[in-house]
């Protein structure tokens, strides 16, 4: 009994690791994280994964009304994140992003993460969805590649190690090529298919896919032409045999996640025993009726003296990917994955049992049901191992994205009160902003994050101030100066001598720069002191505009230029070629601050101060006391440090289309 259920073990437990170097690009990390509410709006999403990845076709980013914030093209930055870009001016609100990417593995991966900006978001909702990564069409092009290499491969070492020795080969070069020419037509289409599947082009996947169509055509034409020319045939045979490389090279066990010899060395084992099984089963049913009785034995024991050692070397090839597949045995009924393993074992055990009582049969000739059974048994596990070549491994599971370790709202720093006073400057990579009520400063420090830093010492005027709220401090002050410091480093204030609204001349502001026909403003922005990026923007209604980055920081984005003619766009990356996409909305002409602003007060030389709590973010605007025209804007927010001089006003400006 024991002997009887020995094969069978050994193949259940090659099974259980059998995935053909099948995996997915793995997701490392995600900003903003999923289900977060964060104080200021991100510029992007940010998703990097633990090996290199393409742009997916599905990427996109929205409010939760359905309006698109994306911000430009998304592309990947040292080769394993992806960026989608967004829109300045975010504003507050529900958003969600759907993430897509192509791994060197060919597998198209997609993902959704729903985010909140400032106290206006509710609990974050995703309102896109992702597309599952399993479609029968790859399923069927998987197989008819697996199906047709393991057929061809499996058939030629039949040929040459069972039948060539025994002098039977050569007049079975017929039937032989015929059954070749089929399973490397088989490996063509399927090659060939998943090699013009959308968004693989560039991989690694895509290289050694389309390698093994040529493979797998120019075995095919020799396997065609055998019959006639009789040479040829081996042409077919060396064809197939170099096919069993191109799912490991193809596939996951050459990412970085994996053993750099272990896990190609067993994936090639564990396909090429699979071949033998297989393909051996295919030329004894070739063979067999073709062949006298008295040589029927011979070829029967030679290919058991490949098949039992093949068994065992499948053992350990799929042993061994089984530790890197699944995380634990739990995970063969827990998850998709695990379950098509069972489903596939199931399947080759029923095929190992039917070839047991075909065996004890095939000398007599009298086992064809039995032998047409096993093989059907098989091609259905090929169709389960092209399943699982598009399922996600157990331990391949993304990381879960939450916002556990998120910023939350309750470390925002308050809102300054209504009816104040405001201003705001930066010190490092803090935001301290200051709200004067007539006798009391409220100051607030704000992280590169939108929330409170800790541990910080604060004094205002030379006195310990009162806490009004996480990185909030109040104190008394008196005259038209005030002095903070943050843990010894000095930000000075000036007051106003009396409280003055300029609601009216903001709203004149806004009315003269939105009526301008063009403008040209030079833009500084940076989050720390040394990082500034200057930006000449040409401005012209009702919807054109073009930019250039004259400095920056990273001297390779320096020339950086794009063109918008309305809902036409054309962007470029230093001197690089450009690159075409749509404009929805209209970006111009706007004004950086929205209907929203408060707390808007005069100040000295000709400024006015207000918060715009849309961001949030604080404003200081001069303005031209006749025109009313913005002359020059400086805004503080989160990491957000910019600066606008605005001039040419009214003077022609040619925009056109680049090229």
């Amino acid at each position: 009994m024991r002997r009887a259920l020995l094969p069978l073990l050994v193949i259940v437990a090659a099974l259980a690791g059998a995935s053909n170097a099948a995996a997915h690009a793995i997701v490392l990390s995600a900003s903003p994280v999923n289900g977060v509410v964060v104080a200021a709006a991100p510029r992007g999403a940010v998703v990097t994964f633990d090996s290199s990845v393409r742009v997916g076709p599905r990427n996109a980013a929205v409010r939760n009304d359905g309006t698109s914030v994306l911000g430009g093209p998304p592309r990947i930055t040292d080769s394993r994140t992806l960026v989608i870009p967004f829109r300045t001016n975010l504003g507050q609100g529900n958003f969600t992003v759907r993430w897509s990417v192509v791994s060197q593995d060919g597998h198209e991966e997609e993902g959704v993460i729903a985010f909140g900006v400032g106290r206006a978001a509710t609990t974050p909702v995703a309102v896109l969805t992702a597309a599952g990564t399993v479609t029968w069409e790859r399923v069927i092009m998987r197989w008819l590649f697996l199906a047709g290499t393991l057929l061809a491969a499996g058939l030629a070492v039949f040929a040459v190690v069972v039948l060539r020795p025994l002098g039977v080969e050569r007049s079975l070069a017929r039937p032989l090529a015929h059954v070749s020419f089929l399973g490397l037509a088989l490996a063509f289409v399927g090659a060939d298919a998943l090699a013009h599947t959308k968004g693989v082009g560039g991989t690694r996947f895509d290289l050694w896919v389309s390698a093994a169509a040529i493979v797998a055509g120019i075995g095919a034409g020799c396997a065609a032409l055998a019959p006639r020319f009789g040479a040829l045939r081996f042409g077919a045979y060396g064809a197939s045999v170099a096919l069993l490389a191109a799912p490991t090279l193809s596939g996951h066990s050459l990412d970085a996640s994996q053993t750099k010899v272990l896990s190609p060395v067993a994936d090639v084992l564990h396909l090429g025993t699979a071949a033998i099984w297989i393909g051996g089963l295919i030329g004894l049913a070739i063979a067999l009726p073709r062949v006298a009785t008295a040589e029927r034995q011979p070829v029967l024991h030679r290919f058991g003296a490949i098949a039992g050692p093949a068994v065992i070397v499948l053992a350990a090839a799929g042993g061994s990917r089984a530790l890197t597949e699944l995380g634990s045995l739990s995970q063969l009924w827990s998850t998709p994955y695990g379950r098509a393993i069972v489903a596939k074992t199931a399947l080759f055990a029923s095929a190992l049992i039917v070839g047991r009582f075909a065996r004890r049969r095939l000398a007599s000739g009298n086992a064809g049901r039995l032998l047409a059974a096993e093989i059907s048994f098989l091609a259905v596990v090929v169709l389960a191992a092209g399943l699982l070549t598009d399922l996600q491994p157990g331990r391949a599971g993304a990381k879960a994205l939450t916002p556990s370790n998120a910023p939350s709202l309750l470390d925002i720093p308050p809102a300054p009160p209504a009816n104040a006073y405001v201003d705001a400057q930066e010190l490092g990579p803090y935001a301290i902003a200051l709200a004067f009520d007539g006798s009391r400063a409220q100051v607030t420090v704000i992280g590169s994050d939108g929330t409170a830093p800790s541990d910080l010492t604060v004094r205002i005027n030379g006195t310990t101030p009162t806490s009004c709220g996480r990185g909030c401090f109040v104190a008394p002050v008196h005259g038209t100066q005030t002095r903070v410091l943050i843990d010894g480093t000095p930000v000075t204030f000036q007051l106003p001598i009396e409280l003055i609204p300029a609601t009216d001349l903001l709203r004149a502001t806004t009315a003269a720069y939105r009526a301008l026909r063009t403008v040209t403003v030079r833009e500084s922005l940076a989050s720390l002191a040394n990082n500034a990026q200057i930006t000449i923007f040409r401005e012209k209604a009702p919807a054109s505009f073009g930019y250039t980055i004259t400095a920056a920081a990273d001297r390779t984005i320096i020339g950086t230029s794009g063109v918008v003619l309305g809902k036409q766009r054309w962007d470029r990356i230093a001197h690089g070629p450009w690159t075409h996409t749509t404009q929805d909305p209209p970006l111009v002409p706007f004004n950086d601050w929205t209907a929203a602003a408060r707390d808007i007060y005069e100040a000295r030389d000709g400024w006015i101060t207000f918060y715009d709590p849309t961001f949030p973010a604080w404003f200081r605007l001069r303005v031209d006391p006749v025109s009313h025209r913005p002359l020059e804007l400086r805004m503080v927010a989160a990491a957000h440090f910019m600066t606008h001089s605005y001039s040419a006003f009214n003077v022609p400006v040619s925009l056109s289309a680049p090229g």
